[in-house]
């Protein structure tokens, strides 16, 4: 399984980081349904997530992980690629940063 699929493409480096995290969809229906993932990398406008189901681009989503950040952290997904039977990896940015920012 890899992990790093895209590096090579990448405008700015990833600090890898592998951790457990919680995430949500993020409406504004008072929705307490959350779903387990795993946190794989981190850059300043964005981050990486694995999934045991795809998670739709652009959907806007808060994530929580425990010991690395207070809060939640609102992010947007970019994409979304399988990479093994029921594992998928995501592309998150940060909500309000957009190509232009991060260059």
């Amino acid at each position: 399984m890899d992990l790093d699929e895209n590096n090579e493409q990448r405008k700015e480096s990833r600090e890898h980081l592998i951790g457990d995290l919680l995430w949500t969809y993020n409406s504004d229906a008072n929705d307490n349904t959350f779903f387990v993932g795993i946190f794989a990398d981190e850059s300043r406008s964005g981050m990486s997530i694995v999934t045991p189901g795809p998670i739709k681009e652009g959907c806007m989503l808060k994530l929580y992980c425990e010991g690395r950040w207070a809060g939640a952290r609102h992010m947007s997904v970019k994409w979304c690629r399988k990479i093994e039977p029921d594992i998928y990896k995501s592309g998150l940015i940060i909500n309000g940063v957009n190509d232009k920012q991060r260059d």
